[in-house]
This record gives C-alpha cells, structure tokens and sequence, in this order.
C-alpha cells in the first residue's frame, strides 16, 4: 500500500503528501457504485455526492460494471425542463509573477463565492447510461470545498 502519493501524482507541489491525507470520497463512491449496480435510486443511496458541489453535471464511469452514472442539475419548477450546467462556486485561477530572485513563479489564486447553490425547488437528476432512474436532494452546504481549500491550500 502507498505511503506517499506518486511523485507523478503531486499535490500543490508536494512530493510527500501522506496518502491518508488525500480524500477519495468514498461516500460519494459507494452511492452512485450502488445506483449503478441497481439501476436505481433507494432510501441507501439517496443523497447527493459530496463533491457535486464543485459543479454539474457530476459524473461517475465504473469500469468493473461498465456502467456510467450522471447527477444532473434539473429545474424543477417547469415542466419539461430540460438538464442543466451549474458552475463551480469556486473560482481557481492560475497567476505569474516574479519572486526576488528574478525567477517566474506561479501561484493559484481562488475566489469561492458561497451562494445558494441551486434553486430550493430544484433537484439532482441520476442518469445510469443517460436513462433516468431516479432524484436525489441537493447538495445543501460548501464544507467539502471548504476542507478542499484548508487541506491543500494552506501553504501555497
């Protein structure tokens, strides 16, 4: 078992962050596993992905299954509404400058801007290999960006 992530696999620039410290997400992982497998939304698998915060859609590919799952953004006070996009509330942008020595160096600078993130009426679709099987609630709060932001953007 890995200790460390890959060198090819580094983090803000870090060639040591424990693998312990890295978050996959395995409550979004199991859920969207189970949908796939089922091909159905049930009370154990109805919540939204952790990490569907960041943006819709938010899709999932299970290789083992070869199964394909999409959380959907769908307006819900029209009918008919076709699917949506929902940005991410978090704005990363990447900035040069030059440090004292002369030398070019980069920098991200992030803006997360914590709004509501959908409509209260609106819901997230799920799609197994774009048929519908179901809704699951919204995403309700931003503290998975925000433990992204502390866990990997302190020491910039």
């Amino acid at each position: 078992m890995l200790k460390t992530a890959p060198v090819n696999h580094r983090i803000v620039g870090s060639e040591n962050v424990p693998i312990s410290s890295l978050c996959f997400f395995i409550t979004d992982h199991n859920p969207a596993h189970n949908i796939a497998s089922t091909n159905s939304v049930t009370p154990l698998n109805n919540i939204p992905p952790e990490r569907s915060i960041f943006g819709l859609p938010h899709p999932y590919r299970f290789s083992s299954l070869d199964k394909k799952v999409s959380y959907d953004f769908v307006p819900a006070w029209q009918q008919g509404d076709k699917k949506g996009r929902r940005s991410s509330p978090l704005f990363i942008h990447i900035t040069a400058f030059t440090d004292n020595q002369g030398q070019a160096r980069y920098r991200p600078l992030l803006l997360l801007l914590p709004v509501q993130f959908l409509p209260s009426k609106a819901q997230l679709a799920v799609s197994v290999d774009k048929t519908f099987v179901g809704n699951v609630p919204l995403p309700t709060n931003y503290k998975t960006i925000s433990t992204f932001l502390s866990t990997y953007f302190t020491k910039c």
